[in-house]
């Protein structure tokens, strides 16, 4: 039996088995958050090497399971963050500059890979957003007519104005999944190596803060939501846009707005079974209030009311 479990735990860290398991995860839907640990994890503490060769397999999988489209998103998907994410945790640099970087490039190459899709087109981005939409429900309408029919029913929507909606939600719902699916992937890979997870000891993330000029370009993108989803703005692509903007940007402020929520509540609670159910609870009811935390610490400084609160008990 022990020789049967070296023999399983070799092939999967072997590069073929770490690119199976990548492409399987990326489609299981629910864990497809996860797609990037085993080829990213490989890249880090095996070398660039043995990392590559990860997501090589890995998109050959994807082909052999799912044919060119499957292996086009695996190459969008998995390979820039294994790639991207790898190297800027091998450079040492602290949580806040991986996490920023990384999140601007994957960014980037996905509206890079949708503005070139446009190109070969030859339409505009919104055009061909649209499209791929209108694609997706036309496949869902064939295969499960249930759901689209339960969704026209409630948002009391042509099937053109559900295309048409669902196309300018998708930029933003992309921005967010992928600073979610960077802060996952960075969190857990560094872990994986004690040579390069220093920059997450609890004492370096209490440090963690967005620069401050940041708060100036959250100004601007929240003026800009609330110019492009009111009636003087008539340009679908400008909504797009200003949902796209406030909503990543919201997710950071969030994610910092996570880091005092937790200090506050291991400080004072002790971290225990209490602790763990308001933060539960914060997260999942209490998104904007977490985020509009993360953003007001510039002015009021919540991690000194913290020490302070430390201190008297």
């Amino acid at each position: 039996m022990e020789k049967v479990f070296k023999a399983l735990r070799d092939v999967f860290y072997s590069a073929p088995g770490r690119g199976a398991i990548s492409s399987a995860l990326l489609f299981s839907s629910f864990f497809s958050l996860f797609s990037s640990l085993p080829t990213l994890s490989a890249y880090i503490t095996e070398g660039r090497l043995k990392g590559t060769a990860a997501v090589m397999f890995g998109a050959l999988f994807s082909l052999l399971i799912g044919g060119t489209w499957a292996c086009l998103i695996y190459a969008i998907v998995v390979a820039s963050a294994s790639i991207i994410i790898g190297e800027l945790i091998r450079s040492e640099k602290s949580f806040g500059s991986v996490f920023a970087a990384s999140s601007l490039s994957i960014i980037a190459v996905y509206f890079l890979v949708f503005l070139i899709y446009a190109a070969t087109r030859s339409t505009s981005l919104m055009e061909s957003l649209i499209y791929i939409v209108g694609y997706g429900v036309d496949v869902l309408s064939t295969n499960y007519p249930q759901i689209i029919e339960q969704q026209l029913m409630q948002t009391g929507m042509s099937k053109k104005e559900l295309i048409t909606a669902t196309a300018i939600q998708l930029p933003s719902i992309i921005g967010v999944a992928i600073i979610a699916f960077v802060f996952i992937n960075v969190m857990m890979s560094a872990r994986s190596s004690k040579s390069i997870s220093k920059f997450l000891k609890k004492e370096h993330l209490k440090k963690v803060r967005l620069p401050e000029r940041m708060v100036w370009l959250a100004i601007i993108a929240g003026a800009f939501y609330l110019y492009s989803i009111s009636d003087y703005n008539t340009s679908i692509g400008v909504k797009t846009m200003g949902i796209f903007f406030f909503r990543t940007l919201a997710v950071v402020y969030f994610l910092q707005g996570l880091i005092i929520i937790n200090l506050f509540f291991t400080s004072m609670l002790g971290g225990g079974l209490l602790s763990v159910l308001l933060f539960s609870v914060m997260v999942v009811f209490a998104y904007m209030f977490v985020a509009a935390i993360g953003f007001f610490d510039l002015w009021f400084d919540f991690r000194k009311y913290i020490k302070k609160g430390e201190q008297q008990l």
